[in-house]
């Protein structure tokens, strides 16, 4: 019998170590607010940026030829542009803009 209380004492322990972590943290699909999804897409837009200005960098020392460049440069800013829409979408509060690159007809 003493046996079983300390194995039923180990499980419980187990359990608690983790499981309760698990039921603390905050669901990562849970809706945020406007101002919460705006400062996170800014954020993706000033990094994408500064990619692009390193990209700039990179083109000046002869890092990064021509026609990289210009592929490179032209998803950085297509990126940005769209992280743009969706923020001034989020702040007018309609629906953003898809996100995939592809314009809506």
């Amino acid at each position: 019998m003493a046996w079983f209380l300390a194995l039923l004492g180990v499980f419980v322990v187990l359990v608690a170590v983790f499981v309760r972590p698990l039921l603390s943290r905050p669901v990562p699909w849970a809706p945020v607010s406007a101002s919460k999804a705006v400062a996170l897409l800014e954020g993706q837009r000033e990094q994408v940026l500064r990619k692009l200005k390193d990209l700039e960098g990179e083109r000046e020392s002869g890092a990064v030829v021509a026609a990289e460049y210009e592929e490179m440069r032209k998803t950085f800013l297509t990126e940005a542009a769209l992280l743009k829409r969706r923020i001034d979408a989020l702040q007018q509060g309609t629906t953003a803009a898809p996100t995939t690159g592809e314009e809506s007809a």
